[in-house]
């Protein structure tokens, strides 16, 4: 093949690919822009890939150059938002498409279907398809004898819109006693298999076709070999097709996992108990009165307490409450043995060492801490 027969068979090929992807890609935007990164990486891998090739840039250099169409051309294709106001926004645009380089995957998982044209979820999907269609003609220029490995990158669009998809799929389709499970994801992978199988089988014998087109001729015994290979190969395939057919509604049973299932924060909450799902549960009017806990002290509380305890009984359990009388005055600090001071029960904690008059109100050490509904609130 001629470097321009290559160059329209890696163009076509690419188209292929490109339009599977917006297929695939759709559900996950459903935005009719998605059209116009597509047209771009398009235009713009295909116009890099040739430059290179026609240049004999290596593989660095080529890079580089893509990267410089990418960063240009981010905004208005995959950032549309960020045109506007002129000139501060285009480059906080720039900016941020180039980031989503990095961190577009993952916001991608989170946000919900369809993210249409919003902030960079554009982005990878630009990426995507730039990237495919200029690894697929420049191995395809370049590659020489390994130009059938361009058929990786045709996979690819196709992939993207499987990963970052929904788990959802397409709607049974039952034809006669043949039920086809996810019709619409098994046509798009077929159609991306068999542009793969078209394309090595078109690069693969490229040379030798070549070749005999030069006065080469064939004899009958290889006319009659090639002839069983190709038959070969065709019943191989149709038994292939036909027991996908038949066994993949039995292995699928409808059942798809995608990276979302896992990072998606809606499902993560939904499947973690939320310490605000507990409570909000007591403000209903069947729960409002109910008791939340109970605290026994035992039959004696420890330590000796002057001051009367209220002991509120409810049900089978015992809570003791410190009941401090209101308005009685604080006693005097003591000195305890290890020389510090200490303050009796039933007038409060003071401070070590210090002669401030304590808090108007302490707990006993038969109550369960400061601060309880039943308490009297501290007055300094």
């Amino acid at each position: 093949m001629t470097t321009r027969s290559r160059l329209i068979a890696a163009s076509l090929a690419s188209a292929a690919a490109v339009l599977l992807g917006v297929l695939a890609a759709w559900p996950i935007y459903r935005d009719p822009w998605l059209l116009v990164p597509a047209a771009v990486a398009l235009a713009a891998g295909v116009g890099v890939a040739a430059l290179a090739a026609r240049r004999r840039w290596p593989g660095p250099a080529a890079a580089l150059a893509l990267f410089v169409v990418f960063a240009l051309t981010v905004v208005p294709v995959a950032v549309p938002q960020s045109l506007r106001p002129f000139p501060l926004a285009p480059l906080r645009g720039i900016a941020d498409g180039v980031a989503a380089v990095v961190l577009g995957w993952k916001q991608l998982l989170t946000l919900t279907l369809p993210v249409g044209t919003y902030q960079t979820m554009l982005v990878p999907a630009y990426l995507v398809l730039l990237l495919t269609v200029f690894l697929t003609t420049w191995i395809a220029l370049r590659a020489g004898r390994f130009a059938p490995f361009a058929a990786f990158p045709l996979l690819a669009p196709v992939a993207f819109g499987t990963v970052f998809g929904s788990s959802a799929v397409s709607a049974p389709l039952h034809l006669g006693p043949f039920t086809i499970s996810a019709p619409h994801e098994l046509a798009l992978w077929a159609g991306a298999a068999l542009l793969g199988a078209v394309w090595v089988v078109a690069t693969a014998g490229a040379g030798r076709r070549a070749a005999l087109r030069l006065g080469r001729a064939e004899s009958a015994t290889a006319s009659r070999g090639r002839a069983v290979r190709v038959l070969v190969g065709v019943v191989t395939l149709a038994i292939a097709v036909a027991v996908s057919l038949a066994l993949a509604p039995a292995l699928d049973r409808g059942a798809r996992a995608v990276p979302r299932d896992r990072i998606d924060p809606e499902l993560v909450i939904r499947e973690q108990a939320s310490p605000l799902a507990g409570y909000r549960a007591y403000k209903r009017d069947a729960l409002f009165e109910e008791e939340l806990f109970a605290v026994d002290a035992g039959a004696e509380p420890p330590g000796d307490c002057g001051s009367p305890c209220s002991t509120r009984t409810t049900g089978s359990t015992s809570t003791s409450v410190p009941m401090r009388p209101a308005g009685s005055p604080a006693s005097r600090a003591e000195t305890g043995s290890n020389g510090r001071r200490r303050w009796p029960c039933g007038s409060g904690r003071g401070t070590r060492a210090s002669g401030r008059r304590p808090p108007s109100w302490a707990a006993c050490p038969c109550s369960t801490g400061r601060g309880r509904p039943n308490s009297p609130m501290p007055s300094t």
